[in-house]
């Protein structure tokens, strides 16, 4: 029997485990992605005439796309099966607009998971490409071209080729400002006083408080010092902890409480919360996490796919299969319950959360993954799991002790029942007994204390996971995009990681100093993360593409710059002014104007 039916995927990986699932009766052939595209060497379109793009073929893609036509020439059914969003319906259309002839049918199929009952289910429910989403997905396109197009140029008189964003020169604006941050950061002294007491077996120890934090003052701690201390001390050196005998004196229970505390475990991944964790867990950066997901999500022949789709901003789960796993983990002696997640902003809640797809794998064929994508497997099926299990119950107490002049919180929280925390299996874990609450008016004697100096820390520079944090509470980009912006980032050199870290390079710092002085109000989160907004409005079918591109670029072409850049005076002959330059290998420096007169250079 030949294929009468052609189902068209993205990748060819994907192409292989659905092709096992249909059976002869389909030819499964895969795009390798977008087909089409703005031309590369030209703007691709007009913005007097309605921005209508120029669609061309991306390099390479013209003879995938004849292969394509030439296999299903005689077909009369095709299957449109690209990824379950904005991108996949644009590839869709593409596809459906290019190979239609006369007797073709052509079906949008969404593949939320790629396992054999998901794609049945899914030729179940054909239905038809959503045309909401192939304009929000092509106005996406057209104004990054577009600001791309106005802001770029403005770059080239430092070194050709350098490129802006709608989105990556907010992300670069961060990292930078934060580094300035960091460099401007004045470091300061503060104290910490542990006070130890005791009344008979009882020992507590706490924090001396000023105005509610633990955190004080030289001049505090020095009369502190003199008042409480057996002996004349001084206080201790930077960094450095002064342990001293008190003078015994009583101090009494004034106020306090006691509580339990249920703590819930973390709803199953997003997108974003996927690439934070395995950052902080397995120290994945987000394009490696995404690579792995991608292929965990498409599966391969005779395993099929493991996760459900991965660009999601929703942590909620189908009922149906929400009930599956409840009954799993009560056969395993779990007591479940099945929380619904709360609405969030910007949450467009069109998938599922990341899941598994089957909950009683064989752990055998675990074995035919990599040992990474292993790892990055277990770690979203345990997190699965865990959601669906009874909270930890903590004990949390806490009263002052005082003596009418200085004030010590005491604060202890305890586990009472370790409820998800039991699935870990972690011998680490374990419930204590929880310290009662003293009557009011008890007295106790302050017998010890600890005095440390330290000092104020400025503020952190980014990693992978808590930018991505930041991009996905700014609301700038969408879940697709996070990996892809800072791979553009990296791949542009603006950005290099140092021990984890996200540093400015001198020509990051360049190159967002010039679009901020120009563009400012362009790269703000405010008005980026508008744009995320007016973007769902047109997925929603409640906004017109040419309203939205109309709005920006009159915006962008009635822009004005905002600021000057202050010139700096040369150090050495005090003539000429510093001027910034970049080397062939793009290293940022600054060169006195008045050279060769005066030869004074410096490396940023």
């Amino acid at each position: 029997m030949t294929a009468t039916k052609a189902f068209l995927v993205e990748s060819p990986s994907k192409a292989r485990t659905i092709s096992g699932y249909l059976g002869k009766d389909y030819l499964v052939l895969a795009t390798g992605g977008h087909i089409f595209d703005l031309p590369p060497d030209s703007l691709g379109l007009d913005p007097h005439h309605g921005f209508e793009p120029d669609w061309v073929f991306i390099r390479g893609k013209k003879k995938v796309f004849q292969s394509i036509k030439k296999q299903i020439s005689n077909f009369n059914e095709i299957f449109l099966a690209p990824d379950p969003d904005r991108e996949g319906e644009a590839i869709a259309f593409h596809l459906q607009k290019n190979l239609s002839t006369r007797g073709k049918i052509f079906h949008r199929i969404y593949l939320r998971e790629i396992t054999e009952s998901g794609v049945q289910s899914a030729l179940k429910e054909p239905g038809q490409i959503n045309p909401d989403l192939v304009e929000s997905q092509f106005a996406r396109r057209i104004l990054d071209r577009i600001a791309g197009y106005t802001m770029s140029p403005k770059l080239w008189s430092f070194k050709k080729g350098l490129s802006a964003g709608r989105v990556q020169s907010p992300v670069l604006r961060w990292i930078c400002e934060r580094e300035e941050e960091i460099r401007n950061f004045q470091k300061g002294e503060y104290f910490r006083i542990e006070g130890f007491f005791e009344r008979s077996e009882a020992q507590h120890s706490g924090f001396l408080l000023d105005q509610k934090k633990t955190s004080i003052d030289r001049d505090i701690a020095s009369r502190w010092l003199d008042r409480y201390s057996q002996k004349k001390s001084s206080l201790p050196e930077l960094n450095q902890t002064l342990s001293v005998k008190t003078k015994n004196l009583p101090f009494k229970v004034v106020g306090g409480e006691e509580k339990k505390i249920s703590k819930f475990p973390p709803l199953p991944y997003t997108t974003s919360s996927l690439q934070k964790d395995a950052y902080s867990k397995l120290k994945f950066p987000s394009a490696k996490t995404m690579k792995l997901a991608q292929s965990l999500y498409e599966g391969r022949a005779g395993l099929g796919g493991l996760i459900t789709y991965i660009r999601t901003d929703s942590e909620r789960v189908s009922p149906e299969f929400g009930r599956k796993t409840m009954s799993y983990l009560n056969k395993l002696g779990h007591k479940t319950i099945f929380r619904k997640p709360k609405s969030k902003k910007n949450t467009q809640d069109a998938h599922e959360a990341i899941r598994p797809t089957k909950l009683n794998l064989d752990p055998s064929l675990l074995n035919r993954l990599n040992p990474e994508e292993r790892k990055l497997y277990e770690l979203i099926r345990n997190r699965f799991l865990e959601s669906f299990l009874l909270p930890a119950i903590y004990q949390k107490t806490e009263f002052l002790l005082s003596d009418g002049i200085s004030d010590f919180q005491i604060k202890s929280e305890v586990l009472l029942e370790k409820g998800y925390l039991d699935f870990r299996n972690d011998p680490k874990i374990t419930t204590s007994i929880p310290i009662a609450l003293p009557e009011e008016g008890l007295e106790y004697t302050l017998i010890e204390a600890e005095i440390s100096s330290k000092e104020t820390e400025p503020p952190p520079r980014f990693t992978e996971g808590s930018l991505v944090d930041r991009m996905e509470k700014t609301g700038i980009g969408r879940p697709s995009t996070y990996s892809s912006t800072l791979e553009t980032l990296f791949k542009r050199n603006y950005i290099e990681k140092k021990k984890n870290f996200l540093f400015p390079t001198g020509l990051g710092e360049l190159v967002n100093e010039r679009i901020s002085t120009e563009f400012r109000e362009f790269i703000t989160d405010e008005f980026t993360s508008l744009m995320e907004k007016d973007l769902d409005e047109i997925a929603g079918g409640n906004k017109k593409r040419l309203d939205f591109l109309n709005f920006y670029y009159d915006k962008l072409e009635k822009r004005k710059v905002r600021r000057k850049t202050e010139k700096s005076v040369c150090p050495i002959c005090k003539k000429g002014h510093m001027v910034k330059k970049i080397t062939r290998s793009g290293k940022a420096y600054r060169i006195c104007s008045d050279f060769p007169n005066c030869e004074h250079s410096e490396y940023l």
